[in-house]
């Protein structure tokens, strides 16, 4: 593989949500991009009370393919007025968002993480015309995870998407943010089939996808108050790309305790 091999991410990176679709050098290839539905100017993602109606303007983003599929994809969110003296993102005003680990994870493999800001999202097979939801729920879509398989003799194709998604008020405050727990849901490259594949009352905190590997670092509420903090703990999960899952602990129980008995 030549250093230097320029990959098109075009077909990726939701284009037309404000995103200028950039060619990516492989010694550049740990840059993150920054999705942009909510970033249309003068709007941004309307607050999201966990009960009662959402507010704002019904908007839809320009859809985009999933690389290598027959899918397409057609973000949707309720927007609102970004006001003259702030730059407000609702959803992540106090907390920890889910962290990115883009770039490459193997000769022909390359992972792209995007920050996002969906209530929704509408997946369309280009070919039959059928249709389905990414969330049967009301819920925040704020980050994805999307591994590509590059070739220089044929097209690229996406293997593997990761969404992080928060649908539980789990602090009770009445809203849907970056202080409530959030999923991580897993669907095959087609986008078909998404699945809820961490455990219940935790907090994804990050994503690597490396080959046909998952790694998902989920964060425990230690305190049971639904608040999810950095100084609570964390411990990492594991998922065969594929899998229906659930994400399975990647340290046994039994090394766990032993391991933390050193250090009582």
């Amino acid at each position: 593989m030549k250093h230097l091999r320029t990959v098109a991410l075009a077909l990726l990176v939701p284009a037309g949500l404000a995103v200028a679709c950039k060619q990516i050098t492989r010694p550049e290839a740990s840059r993150e991009a920054s999705s942009g539905l909510h970033e249309r100017s003068g709007f941004t993602l309307a607050s999201t009370p966990a009960e009662g109606p959402v507010k704002g303007v019904p908007t839809w983003g320009t859809p985009f393919p999933l690389e290598g599929t027959e899918t397409r994809v057609i973000p949707f969110a309720r927007q609102e007025v970004r006001w003259l003296l702030g730059d407000k993102d609702h959803f992540a005003e106090r907390g920890e968002e889910a962290r990115a680990r883009p770039g490459w994870t193997g000769a022909a493999t390359f992972v792209v993480s995007e920050q996002l800001r969906w209530h929704n999202a509408v997946l369309q097979d280009m070919t039959t015309g059928e249709e389905w939801l990414l969330l049967e729920e009301r819920g925040v879509v704020s980050r994805w995870w999307a591994q590509l398989q590059v070739a220089e003799e044929r097209p690229s194709r996406v293997t593997a998407l990761v969404f992080a998604v928060t649908t539980e008020d789990t602090n009770g405050d009445g809203t849907l943010d970056d202080r409530d727990g959030m999923r991580a849901i897993v669907t095959d490259p087609d986008g078909r089939s998404p699945r809820d594949v961490t455990p219940p009352a935790t907090k994804l905190a990050s994503v690597r996808i490396d080959g046909d590997t998952i790694f998902l670092n989920v964060r425990h509420d230690d305190d049971g108050d639904g608040d999810f903090e950095d100084r609570e703990w964390s411990e990492p999960y594991v998922l065969g790309v594929g899998e229906e899952g659930p994400a399975r602990p990647l340290v046994g129980r039994d090394v766990r305790a032993r391991m933390l008995s050193t250090l009582n």
